[in-house]
């Protein structure tokens, strides 16, 4: 009731603008209807770059879906009498509800993004250590990697997987020096592995989605410096009935080949049509046909 309550008070602000502006009746509409179009409309249209819409859209999402796992969390911690843990992810509610208000309002969210994912890591550090090691809660950390570099970048995403992945192995590694729960050997053998190839390769997926990013906003960059510096000829050009010079914006009289070639890349040449030729020039024309 409490997720309900929120997205419906969420989206219906920020929808009743929009609707009024399409001529649309707000009250007809069902609530479903109403944030599909407000997705539509924020994350897939009205912004420059839609990198950053779908940063904003995941985001969202990724906040969304913590939501409902620490609630269905905080229900079993209640149920089971695990008061400790039942608080934390109570409080944790909240604090994700304002990070999905910053990420909808701002419109650069980095900080928003980077708070989210310090705090994700520190909560599957905390649960990772502290918690019953039967429960399963390490194998969150799988999730880790792909959210932080697609949110945070490659650079960030790397400062993030540093500082956290050496909590984690520490925590692993050497149980006794933090007093946290104990996990069997060949258990940390291969989590580890894996957490370190599923890194890899979010790592590799970013680095080729920037990679190709970059090239094509260099290719675009070049486009438009390419039709920037094409030059066209548009409207009534005034030329002269008798010699043929063309009248520019200031009202001087210029060749034809002079104006042309500063209103254009073309560069003429000169040669002789073959009536020109037999009009000025008779006996070169009869030689010529002759051949």
């Amino acid at each position: 009731m409490f997720l309900f309550a929120f997205l419906r008070f969420f989206f219906y602000n920020k929808y009743e603008k929009i609707m009024k502006q399409l001529n649309l009746n707000l009250k007809k509409a069902s609530l479903g209807k109403k944030i599909i179009f407000f997705l539509k409309r924020k994350y897939f249209s009205g912004e420059t770059d839609q990198q950053n819409s779908l940063r904003r859209f995941f985001a969202s999402a990724a906040c969304l879906v913590s939501i409902v796992v620490l609630i269905y969390y905080a229900r079993l911690d209640y149920l089971t009498r695990n008061m400790p843990h039942f608080i934390l992810n109570t409080a944790f509610i909240p604090f994700l509800v304002l990070l999905l208000l910053l990420t909808n309002l701002q419109k650069k969210p980095w900080i928003v993004y980077n708070i989210f994912i310090g705090a994700l890591g520190a909560l599957l550090i905390y649960y990772s250590g502290w918690d019953d090691p039967r429960h399963g809660t390490l194998l969150w950390f799988f999730i880790f990697p792909l959210i932080s570099f697609f949110l945070c970048g490659r650079k960030n995403g790397l400062l993030w997987m540093f500082a956290t992945y050496g909590f984690l192995f520490t925590m692993l590694l050497f149980p006794g020096l933090l007093n946290t729960g104990y996990y069997p050997v060949r258990f940390k053998t291969t989590f580890i592995i894996s957490l370190l190839t599923v890194s890899f390769f979010s790592f590799l997926s970013i680095f080729l989605v920037e990679n190709f990013n970059r090239k094509l906003k260099d290719k675009q960059k070049k486009l438009e410096e390419a039709l920037a510096s094409i030059k066209t000829l548009k409207g009534l050009v005034p030329i002269c009935s008798y010699c043929h010079s063309i009248r520019d914006d200031k009202g001087y009289w210029k060749k034809i080949e002079n104006y042309l070639h500063e209103h254009t890349d073309a560069f003429l040449s000169h040669g002789i049509c073959d009536d020109c030729l037999k009009k000025h020039y008779p006996d070169t024309y009869t030689k010529l046909k002759n051949k």
